[in-house]
C-alpha cells in the first residue's frame, strides 16, 4: 500500500485489501515497520504491515484486482520453498514469529539511536 500524506493507515490498509483482492478483512495487530532504503527497487519506500483475518460477513471470494496480478493460498510450511518479491519472505518470516509469540517488528531497528 503506497500511504498519501495525512491519511489514516487502518482505514487505507482495509481498503486497500478490498481493492486488491475483493476481500472484507479485520485488522488483528501491526505486524511491523519496514523501512530498509533498498527493500524495493523502485525506491525507498516503508511499508506499515498490518495483521488481518478474512470478515466473517464477507460475501465474495478472493479475486485479484487493481494491482495485484493474482492470488494464490499457500500453507505456511510451503512458504521457504515460494519465490516472493521484494522483502515479502522477511515479512512472511515475523508473521511466523509472531504467530508464535506476538511482538512487533522493526526492519531497521538495530539502526535506530537507543
Amino acid at each position: 500500500m503506497k500511504e498519501q500524506r495525512y491519511k489514516n493507515p487502518i482505514p487505507t490498509a482495509k481498503r486497500e485489501a478490498r481493492e486488491e483482492t475483493s476481500l472484507d478483512i479485520e485488522l488483528v495487530d501491526i505486524l511491523g515497520v519496514y523501512s530498509e532504503p533498498n527493500r524495493d527497487p523502485r525506491g525507498h519506500i516503508m511499508s506499515t504491515v498490518f495483521v488481518g483475518k478474512i470478515s466473517p460477513n464477507n460475501k465474495f471470494e478472493a479475486l485479484a484486482q487493481d494491482d495485484a496480478a493474482k492470488i494464490e493460498w499457500i500453507n505456511l510450511e510451503e512458504v521457504n520453498n515460494t519465490h516472493f518479491a521484494f522483502d515479502h519472505q522477511k515479512i512472511i518470516s515475523d508473521y511466523e514469529k509472531w504467530k508464535r509469540s506476538g511482538g512487533t517488528f522493526w526492519s531497521s531497528r538495530a539502526s535506530l539511536p537507543l
